[in-house]
């Protein structure tokens, strides 16, 4: 929905769509043109991140931890496709997660995974 929102707001993309009188939200016009979801493009989109060599390098470098929520902890579900990445995939301090219940990360430095090892508020 942010993607959505991110781009159905955004006042460029607005003022491009009105310049060619196109008046409906664009993440509609996109589907009805395309066929697909903007989710799935999205889903799409990431899978040929994570095809790609360099993408693929990050990935198989970082360091992965996985994470285990305790019952009272509730769940990070929070939606239907649930990977989360913070950050560039090149950048160090970026971030993979996979939640709901148990949260699988990958993290490009040491540094930053230790960060993510400190309980939190330490």
């Amino acid at each position: 929905m942010a993607l959505r929102a991110s781009v159905d707001l955004d006042e460029e993309v607005i003022a491009a769509m009105q310049g060619h009188g196109i008046i409906q939200a664009a993440s509609d016009y996109l589907e009805e043109r395309t066929g697909e979801s903007h989710n799935d493009g999205a889903l799409l989109m990431m899978q040929s991140l994570v095809d790609n060599p360099e993408v693929e390098g990050c990935l198989i470098n970082a360091q992965w931890r996985v994470y285990r929520l305790r019952p009272n902890d509730g769940t990070l579900l929070l939606g239907d496709r649930p990977l989360i990445r913070m950050a560039g995939y090149s950048s160090d301090e970026c971030v993979w997660a996979l939640p709901p219940t148990a949260v699988l990360v990958a993290a490009n430095t040491m540094r930053v995974a230790a960060k993510l090892d400190r309980p939190t508020g330490a």
